[in-house]
């Protein structure tokens, strides 16, 4: 039982417009012609066709005179009746059409009908035969004209016929073409109109009249990138952008490029510092000022070096002192004293909140008290009185950037910053004045429980808020 398949010789495409239901055939396109599919089985010739017999096999072979397709069917001995025909779209004139010689391939059974379909996704014809016994036979294309191996599928008694469509095929947008051959498969696109040819319908194509590759869309604006005049969305169009695909969000400069945001130590040292320690050294006795005054101070009974630091992104490490006697003393200089009007910064991880910690003193002192006083911070002159003090307090366990401003004496004198905010706005009496002092600059004391030190500054000025909060996000290193 086979499947016979002859390939036309003829340049001119016929139009298939239908094919008897009926019918064991099935034209398919091949190279330009149309080509004849036939399943047959056959005990005797019928008037019209010559026979030829091997082994086992029948096959019929069309009867081509003079070039003209002189029969298009005939009469199997009674038994079962096949006729090859098509309504072709014709001109006027007769066409002298001829086919080469038929190649046999075996589908099992006794084929009846046949369909053609790409079944297993290769762009190349393959063809399905309803075999009359309870079987489908589906040869797949070998792209050549030929077929490989039939492969049977159960299709229940009486399988006489067969078609090929996509039966379970899912519609997403509902526009009656299956997501699988729809270039817009969740939009509806009429007559899968496709203007730039690029694969992807006008419906859905965020470049419909120019052809974007994958539909980039750099800067997720739903224009892409081949039809966007700006494409990273940053204000700065293409042709004057130095870097066109900047992520979004992104500050630019005005050539359309990153602006590098200021890592917290530039911004202390662009501040003007007096005095800046960072306390990151990997070993000795030197807490080394990294301003130009050169102020660097000594590490006095051995803290211990190389803890964590504060800051997110940065490799410097911090200071830890023990509770008991651990300190970090700078010598007096013309550059510390700073008067009544200052600034004074640090980052402070307490283990504990048992006890007070002194941050920085000189002729002022400012220390974070114990959970008896509420945590707080306080601003005071060194063994005389308590100029002002914060309502919030200061927790353990993580860094705390604190900071605290005099401007002098009066109205909103003193302000105090935690973690970048202000939290207290103290007015001073004209009686509550830093003077200067040739002791010496402190940070750390004994009589409290271990801290961590990291970021010390001391400024001859008052920050603003504005400042005070740069630092702050350049140091936990959000955007």
């Amino acid at each position: 039982m086979t499947a016979v398949v002859a390939h036309r010789r003829a340049t001119l495409t016929l139009r298939v417009l239908a094919v008897a239901v009926a019918l064991p055939d099935r034209r398919v396109r091949d190279r330009g012609g149309v080509d004849l599919v036939v399943g047959r089985r056959v005990p005797q010739a019928p008037a019209g066709w010559s026979k030829q017999t091997s082994s086992n096999k029948c096959r019929y072979q069309q009867r081509v005179r003079g070039s003209a397709l002189r029969r298009a069917g005939g009469l199997l001995g009674g038994a079962l009746t096949l006729i090859v025909a098509a309504l072709l779209w014709l001109a006027p004139a007769a066409l002298a059409v001829g086919f080469s010689s038929p190649a046999v391939f075996s589908a099992g059974g006794s084929p009846q009908s046949s369909a053609v379909g790409d079944f297993d996704g290769d762009s190349v014809v393959d063809l399905a035969a309803a075999t009359g016994i309870s079987k489908v036979a589906v040869l797949l294309g070998d792209g050549s004209g030929g077929f490989g191996a039939a492969t049977q599928f159960a299709a229940g008694s009486g399988a006489y016929s067969v078609a090929v469509d996509d039966f379970d095929g899912v519609d997403t947008d509902g526009d009656g073409v299956a997501d699988a051959g729809d270039n817009c498969p969740a939009v509806a696109n009429e007559g899968q109109l496709d203007s730039d040819g690029d694969g992807d319908g006008d419906a859905c194509d965020n470049c419909p009249a120019v052809a974007n590759a994958g539909q980039l869309d750099s800067d997720g604006d739903g224009d892409g990138d081949a039809c966007d005049a700006d494409d990273d969305n940053d204000t700065v169009a293409d042709a004057d952008d130095g870097c066109p695909n900047t992520p979004s969000g992104t500050t630019v400069d005005a050539d359309g490029c990153p602006v590098v945001a200021a890592s917290y130590s530039q911004l202390v040292l662009a501040d003007a510092a007096v005095g800046y320690w960072r306390f990151g050294e990997p070993s000795g006795t030197t807490a080394f000022d990294e301003t130009t005054n050169d102020n660097d101070g000594v590490y006095t009974n051995g803290p211990q070096l190389q803890v964590p630091g504060a800051l997110a992104g940065d490799l410097n490490k911090a200071v830890r002192m023990d509770g008991v006697n651990d300190t970090v003393r700078v010598a007096d200089d013309n550059s510390l004293d700073v008067g009544n009007t200052f600034t004074a910064e640090g980052w402070i991880k307490r283990s504990s909140t048992a006890q007070t910690h002194t941050m920085m003193a000189k002729g002022f002192q400012i220390v974070v008290m114990n959970a008896g006083s509420g945590s707080q911070v306080w601003l005071r002159k060194p063994n005389v009185s308590t100029i002002a003090r914060t309502n919030a307090g200061v927790g353990a366990g993580a860094y705390h950037h604190i900071v605290v401003t005099k401007n002098g004496s009066g109205a909103g004198a003193v302000k105090f910053y935690i973690d970048g905010a202000p939290v207290a706005v103290v007015d001073v009496s004209a009686a509550q004045v830093i003077q200067n002092t040739t002791g010496v600059l402190g940070f750390g004391s004994g009589a409290s429980s271990p801290a961590d030190f990291d970021e010390f500054a001391l400024y001859d000025g008052v920050l603003t808020a504005t400042q005070i909060q740069a630092h702050y996000v350049a140091g936990v290193g959000a955007s």
